[in-house]
């Protein structure tokens, strides 16, 4: 594949209504992550492992033979999440590119990525996500009240015909022009819109791959991911391979860290994580107990008394709580039901 330079350029930066704004030529990343199994949350640029792996997560397939090592493969579940930091920058980013490398196992839907500005201030691009579902691929931009700045509806990407092969997304945003872009390795043109508003990427913020940050509904990802990246700069066709040189681990540190992040069972008792807003739990899973509590606090306390409980839902208007054995990824659209999850339940 091409590239668009034999050796890396630098990047020019020059100052732009605040902003860092780029030169299109391929530059070093911000940071870049190998998503491998041992820790997929490792950032090579800044040598640090500040992001957060969910527990339902295990060794996926390698990239092989460009990248040595094994992907992480994610289980279409609300704990198959990585979670990566967008470091803040004393300059706020204005030309930039997420790029992450798939390889999916079912084409009927899934998040690839959802990316949230953790600081509402003034915050041009605020929120992206790029998911798929048989038919379309579609890229979401938002500000930070939540109102869309741009959506690119795209064709399938992701189909029955190459799943289990390895794809690169790549949303890349021209500060210039306030159009962000949507490419991948097999089809260089997938779709361009012109964003309304302001135009620099909020930070700091959280790229999560697998599926949806809370608050938020979507599809989990069920497949394997093995890089992900982040620029700011505009990326071009010619530049994936050099970017999965970028993830090559002998760019990694010696010794490589392992993963020594674990739950703290004692502290997380007792607590839930408010998973999915207006999402019920498909009629075809059974659940543990069935009943009417006063409060979601109640019903709550209801599931850590059982034995079995792991997940609950809590329907406002009847204030109905049903509590379920397991984390489920089989939700349907249910106004005023909530859905939690224990915090302790991967210990």
């Amino acid at each position: 594949m091409d590239i668009r330079s034999g050796t890396i350029m630098k990047l020019l930066l020059v100052l732009l209504s605040g902003c860092l704004h780029g030169l299109l030529a391929y530059s070093k990343p911000i940071s870049i992550w190998p998503l491998y199994s041992v820790n997929p949350t490792y950032d090579l640029r800044t040598q640090t492992s500040a992001g957060k792996a969910g527990c339902s997560l295990s060794t996926g397939d390698p990239f092989s033979p460009t990248l040595d090592y094994s992907s992480v493969r994610f289980q279409s579940s609300p704990l198959s999440v990585v979670d990566l930091p967008v470091p803040g920058l004393e300059t706020e980013i204005e030309d930039f590119s997420v790029v992450v490398t798939i390889k999916a196992s079912s084409a009927t839907s899934g998040t690839i990525f959802h990316f949230v500005a953790t600081d509402n201030t003034g915050a041009g691009i605020h929120e992206m996500s790029l998911l798929f579902d048989e038919t379309s691929t579609v890229l979401h931009v938002k500000d930070d009240n939540g109102r869309s700045k741009g959506e690119i509806t795209a064709s399938p990407q992701i189909t029955i015909a190459n799943v289990g092969e390895w794809i690169s997304f790549a949303v890349s945003y021209d500060a210039s022009k306030q159009e962000i872009r949507l490419f991948t390795n097999i089809d260089s043109h997938l779709g361009t819109v012109k964003l309304s508003g302001g135009v620099c990427l909020g930070q700091p913020g959280i790229i999560r791959l697998g599926r949806p940050q809370e608050g938020s509904n979507g599809p989990y990802f069920s497949g394997d991911m093995i890089c992900c990246a982040l620029y700011n700069n505009r990326f071009a066709e010619g530049d994936f391979s050099q970017y999965i040189s970028e993830c090559q681990n002998n760019s990694w540190p010696n010794p490589y860290p392992s993963n020594t992040a674990s739950n703290d069972c004692v502290s997380y008792n007792g607590y839930f994580n408010a998973d999915q807003k207006n999402v019920a739990v498909a009629t075809s899973i059974a659940t543990l107990v069935t009943r009417i509590t006063k409060s979601r606090v109640q019903c709550a306390d209801a599931c850590e008394s059982h034995a079995d409980c792991v997940s609950f839902t809590f329907t406002v208007s009847d204030r109905m709580c049903r509590l379920y054995e397991a984390v489920h990824g089989s939700l349907v659209a249910s106004d005023g039901t909530n859905y939690y999850i224990r915090r302790d339940q991967c210990c």
